[in-house]
């Protein structure tokens, strides 16, 4: 068995060669899947054989056949591999089976408006998702990128940087007064203006 000086010689790049050897039964065809010269993958290959002190790979009338060494290697190798490579890829969200919790913050409209209904939405959809709705803080987009928040509801014309953003709705404020103040008559016509408001 191999200490681990003998690990930190390996480069383990060469565990990939090993595998597309034994995958193509060739050397040529191991380089053009791996996008390597010939050269490069028998180089690759001679070092394997000595790092496992064993052939690995013989010639014969169907390509190269591994050895018994090489046939135990192929499984373990190939494992290794792909826990590697999974790694590099997050497992699909189930939105059925998830028990994640996502922070999201809110202004007070918000959570006054649209929280109660993706609530409802999400435990219908998730019904083991948990949700915290928390007051917006005074700079979102900073807790965004921290990850102290999931997502943010509240009113912005544009995320910028690195977010992404949605328009769920636009809404209109109305007001209103009296059918006697003096500046009803005014309001019939459409004609209050800002000034009169402020006024």
């Amino acid at each position: 068995m191999q200490d681990m000086n003998d690990l930190n010689r390996l480069d383990l790049n060469l565990l990939t060669v090993f595998a597309a050897v034994a995958q193509t039964r060739s050397v040529t065809l191991a380089a053009q899947r791996l996008a390597l010269s010939q050269p490069a993958v028998s180089h690759a290959l001679g070092r394997l054989r000595k790092a496992f002190d064993d052939p690995l790979f013989v010639r014969s009338r169907e390509g190269l056949v591994p050895t018994v060494r090489g046939r135990t290697l192929m499984a373990p190798i190939q494992a290794i591999l792909d826990s590697v490579g999974g790694l590099f890829h997050s497992p699909p969200f189930d939105q059925e089976t998830s028990r994640r919790e996502f922070r999201i913050g809110a202004s007070d409209y918000a959570i006054m408006t649209v929280a109660p209904r993706l609530i409802r939405a999400v435990h219908l959809d998730a019904p083991h998702v948990k949700l915290e709705i928390t007051p917006i803080c005074e700079h979102p987009l900073r807790a965004l990128e921290a990850g102290d928040l999931d997502g943010a509801l509240w009113n912005t014309s544009s995320s910028g940087g690195n977010f992404c953003g949605q328009e769920l709705f636009r809404e209109k404020f109305m007001g209103l007064i009296w059918e006697r103040h003096p500046l009803a008559a005014k309001a019939r016509k459409g004609a209050l203006s800002v000034e009169d408001y402020l006024a």
